[in-house]
């Protein structure tokens, strides 16, 4: 994970993991002001510190080889949503730190690949790839 200074352009770079296989792929800062990212090659959520960028932790979901892709923080109910490329969204609670995930109103072969907050806050989209 990297960090921009965006007065001296100056980049730093905090490692994940040595063994080179967990491919983070979204990025989102959660409620808890950590950084939280979704962990594609290992089948896991991540977390780390956003001030100092020491890792928090890894944290699996219940689904084997779900091709995790993107992430967003949820402020309504404390939250992070995220991606499955399976046709599913996943939602992982902060509080017990377990993810759930979902199909249902999922198109099969419809791939949700990006996921927002609605303009008006109160329920989180994803958008699908077909």
């Amino acid at each position: 994970i990297g960090r921009i200074d965006p007065s001296t352009h100056a980049i730093q770079e905090f490692p994940i993991d040595s063994s080179g296989l967990d491919e983070a792929e979204g990025i989102t800062v959660g409620p808890d002001s950590n950084l939280w990212f979704t962990l594609t090659g290992i089948n896991k959520i991540g977390a780390m510190y956003s001030t100092t960028g020491a890792m928090i932790g890894e944290f699996s979901v219940p689904t084997a080889n779900a091709g995790l892709s993107q992430i967003v923080s949820d402020p309504a109910d404390g939250n992070l949503w995220f991606t499955d490329l399976h046709d599913r969204i996943g939602v992982f609670d902060l509080k017990t730190k377990t993810a759930t995930m979902y199909s249902q109103g999922i198109t099969p072969g419809s791939v949700p690949h990006f996921i927002l907050l609605a303009p008006d806050g109160n329920k989180v989209e994803a958008a699908c790839l077909k």
